[in-house]
């Protein structure tokens, strides 16, 4: 699995658990954390996501889609919790599903056997259309 396919697996998990706890923060999240709720068993690509969730969690807050008050270890934050841009991601509806389906409810309907090019097009899909939607109620 290279780095953007572990972004993205990653990614997808943390915005699935922040959506659904949308808008509670997520008081303590860590990578054991993220795995148990991304329902990723004890192997390799769980070990390449617990790697993987500190930069993801920083790189998200960076480009605003999410928010956290502190880093507890190199992997573990607290108060975690989706922003405006990170929200209006999750309530886009896509162009190429059903009217009626955002992308965090088809990031809730993910399996873990959820295939890479699925994961990777939801979590690109959302990324784009946060930032698409914000630029537009800014003016831009």
């Amino acid at each position: 699995m290279d780095n953007i396919e572990r972004f993205n697996r990653t990614a997808a998990a943390l915005f699935k658990c922040l959506y659904e706890s949308f808008p509670t923060p997520i008081v303590r999240f860590d990578s054991e954390s993220l795995c148990e709720a991304a329902g990723v068993p004890r192997t390799a690509d769980a070990r390449s996501m617990i790697c993987e969730t500190g930069a993801t969690v920083k790189w998200l807050a960076d480009e605003g889609f999410v928010r956290y008050n502190e880093t507890n270890r190199p992997s573990g934050f607290t108060m975690v919790v989706l922003t405006h841009k990170g929200l209006v991601a999750m309530n886009r509806v896509p162009d190429a599903v059903t009217p009626t389906e955002t992308v965090g409810e088809r990031l809730k309907q993910l399996g873990r056997e959820a295939s890479t090019q699925t994961v990777a097009h939801l979590v690109q899909t959302a990324l784009t259309l946060g930032v698409a939607a914000v630029a537009r109620a800014g003016g831009y």
